[in-house]
């Protein structure tokens, strides 16, 4: 009888849009449904009522809490998507409370929804156990965007958050997989290889000063490299090392490679600060264009060219407080300088 009810209770789901749903039935009912769906293999609607969670806010979250409690896996899975869309502190620290270092797939699924949150509670030897392996054992993309979620922990040491990401990084650098040979990665106007490493470059920047001194000792071990001692310059930029703003500046002015300088105009403005402003503003001319061949976002070949210099340019000068200058070098030039953001 119960699992007729269940079938019932289900064929009833289904036919209940998701805006009336969220308008007439509680978290807690929601949740239950969600239990019911996932349970009989409806995924479809189970991916429904997730989102009609979402749509409660902070409200569902004490609901979502006790369904990740359950210990239901698949409930688990879609309650991660029901709080991917829930910001603030409480449902970033229930999406840290499902990392686990027996199950690093579940483990990867909450690092994708925090995402660049900040963390501002402390971990568990557990979730920051979970974050370590996830960091030095899953792929190179998943691997970065978990030393991003590690590099946010504001409550972790700043060494004990820098030291695991450092090891990764340093296997990534020179590492070459398929499809790397791409021009660049679609829609982030860097090549699949940069993509990667960039996102352990955000991570130190999380992390800010308190890598410097991590990140310093592994460049000058590896000098003699200079690929490892470019990208670990990069990393030191990225953290805001001002002693390597010279060495940066000759990077963005000399390196060849469209990708490896937009990382290099970033990095080198987060080290030199307002002394970064004239060549930023400089490379508001920056003639290097993208277009369909390289990252082909609308099929329209006018559309689609890009000039990616120019837009980080833009970028930087922004955060540096001075988009007065992108916005009077526009209206000087008429030049299509528009930020990436």
């Amino acid at each position: 009888m119960r699992i007729w009810a269940a079938l019932a209770l289900v064929a009833v789901l289904c036919g209940v849009g998701v805006e009336a749903r969220t308008a007439t039935t509680t978290p807690r009912e929601l949740v239950t449904q969600l239990r019911i769906a996932a349970a009989m293999g409806v995924y479809k609607e189970a991916s429904g009522i997730s989102k009609a969670l979402t749509g409660h806010g902070e409200d569902a979250l004490p609901a979502i809490g006790e369904g990740i409690n359950s210990g239901d896996r698949m409930v688990t899975i879609y309650l991660l998507g029901s709080l991917g869309g829930i910001g603030g502190d409480e449902s970033t620290s229930l999406l840290v409370s499902c990392l686990n270092e027996e199950d690093l797939d579940l483990s990867a699924k909450a690092a994708s929804r925090l995402d660049n949150r900040p963390i501002r509670r402390p971990l568990t030897g557990g979730e920051l156990a979970a974050l370590v392996a996830l960091v030095r054992d899953k792929s190179g993309t998943m691997a970065g965007r978990a030393a991003r979620v590690l590099g946010n922990c504001r409550e972790v040491p700043a060494e004990q958050r820098a030291a695991p990401i450092l090891v990764r990084f340093i296997v990534e650098i020179p590492r070459v997989q398929p499809g790397d040979e791409a021009p660049l990665e679609r829609y982030s106007y860097v090549s699949p290889r940069v993509f990667r490493l960039n996102k352990f470059l955000l991570a130190f920047s999380y992390i800010g000063t308190g890598a410097i001194s991590v990140v310093s000792d592994a460049r000058q071990e590896r000098a003699a490299d200079p690929e490892m001692h470019k990208w670990l310059t990069l990393a030191l930029g990225m953290a805001g090392d001002a002693e390597v703003a010279g060495e940066l500046e000759q990077i963005v002015r000399g390196e060849t490679d469209t990708s490896t300088r937009i990382e290099a105009i970033r990095a080198y403005a987060r080290s030199a600060g307002e002394a970064a402003i004239p060549l930023l503003v400089s490379l508001l001319d920056d003639a290097t264009v993208t277009g369909p061949t390289d990252c082909a976002r609308t099929g329209n070949p006018d559309l689609d060219k890009q000039y990616p210099i120019r837009m980080v340019a833009a970028d930087e000068l922004t955060d540096l407080g001075r988009n007065d200058l992108v916005l009077s070098h526009r209206r000087s030039t008429g030049s299509q300088a528009a930020t990436t953001k």
